[in-house]
């Protein structure tokens, strides 16, 4: 499972459609459909249920993007502290 599944995934999931969750992502379409695709097929469940007009979320797709969500948060927060700390270094070997 990769990050930008999960960023796909949740995007799309948070605003039920393909297009406005690859367009929040700033990727195709088809980018987000592919990840999507990839993350089911790696969990071996239906994230969504999918037809011409609408797309929902599975139980499964429920039961995942809380923690989803979660976790790209908590993945940010973590890639904010590496950053400020290696600022912090940087600012102390100038000295």
């Amino acid at each position: 499972m990769d990050i930008r599944s999960l960023e796909a995934f949740t995007a799309v999931a948070e605003e039920l459609s393909f297009s406005s969750g690859a367009d929040r992502l700033y990727i195709s379409q088809s980018a987000a459909s592919k990840y999507i695709r990839h993350l089911e097929t790696e969990l071996g469940v239906c994230l969504f249920d999918r037809t011409h007009r609408q797309i929902r979320l599975t139980p499964a797709g429920e039961r995942m993007l809380p923690q989803a969500k979660a976790l790209l948060s908590q993945y940010r927060s973590l890639l904010e502290s590496v950053r400020e700390e290696g600022q912090d270094k940087a600012e102390w070997n100038m000295r």
